[in-house]
């Protein structure tokens, strides 16, 4: 498993992360009206594979995306190791909310 960079208190934010050996865009946006955060994903080539995804807990963000040759090829989850049932709030998301790409292990 690969912890992926969140928002700590920052409302939008995009990061390069390496997945399976390429580099994807992501992006966190913290939609104030509807008190959720939503997620984009850009394949290496800089193609939108998905965007406005609500970031829930236990989901897997990709699930979203249809399979292509640029998609990731394992999920990324939303998880809380508190176990607290709360979905990401502003403040959590990057604190106590983590995401992480479940890639097997080497």
């Amino acid at each position: 498993m690969k912890l992926i960079p969140t928002p700590s208190g920052y409302p939008d934010l995009t990061v390069s992360v390496a997945l399976s050996g390429a580099t994807y865009r992501v992006r966190w946006m913290w939609n104030e009206r509807a008190s959720l955060w939503t997620f984009a994903i850009d394949s290496p080539s800089g193609d939108r594979l998905v965007s406005g995804v609500p970031v829930l807990l236990n989901a897997d963000l990709l699930a979203w995306v249809p399979p292509s040759v640029e998609r990731p090829p394992y999920p990324i989850y939303v998880v809380d190791p508190t176990g607290a049932a709360d979905e990401p709030t502003l403040g959590s998301l990057g604190v106590r909310v983590r995401v992480v790409y479940a890639e097997p292990a080497a």
